[in-house]
């Protein structure tokens, strides 16, 4: 889902970053992709104190899940503007033995499991979790990484309003 483009600039992602920002999971969980059946996704936009939603302001998780050594999720927040989509911040995480970037311009290197990209600049942080993609029970911990780094608030919708779960079941 799109790549760094240059449009949100370090002090715009600091100005959000600093605002007051829930976002709200949604009832219906993880939909199917309807041009790729293994993937699955939640789109949601982020709110502002008074809870309207904050123009442009989005965040996409997507989950393939096909085999245990063969999962990948991604927890992407983008900005959206009449230009295209510019992703800002994304969390890519897959097994440690998985190649999960390939360093084409010499930068950073090759990386094998999580990784996040924040704006143009790419970390590996595989070393630093015990957990991984494959367990569903982790997920709630990725958000919280993405919501710890992004100040922001979720809110989990009641257990009596899921269907299909959360942490979801893709």
């Amino acid at each position: 889902m799109g790549n760094y483009r240059g449009y949100v600039t370090r002090p715009a992602l600091d100005a959000f970053v600093s605002m007051e920002k829930p976002i709200e999971i949604p009832h219906k969980g993880f939909q199917r992709k309807p041009n790729n059946n293994s993937y699955a996704e939640m789109r949601f936009p982020f709110y502002d104190k008074n809870g309207m939603t904050i123009p442009g302001w989005s965040m996409l998780v997507q989950v393939k899940n096909i085999t245990l050594d063969m999962c990948k999720e991604a927890y992407i927040v983008f900005y959206e503007t009449e230009r295209g989509m510019d992703t800002v911040f994304r969390l890519d995480v897959t097994p440690k033995i998985i190649k999960s970037h390939n360093d084409r311009e010499g930068k950073t290197g090759d990386m094998y499991g999580a990784h996040f990209h924040e704006l143009d600049r790419i970390m590996s942080i595989a070393e630093d979790f015990d957990f991984e993609c494959f367990e569903q029970k982790h997920r709630k911990d990725w958000l919280n990484f993405v919501a710890t780094k992004l100040k922001i608030t979720v809110i989990e919708p009641q257990i009596d309003d899921l269907f299909g779960g959360w942490p979801w079941t893709a």
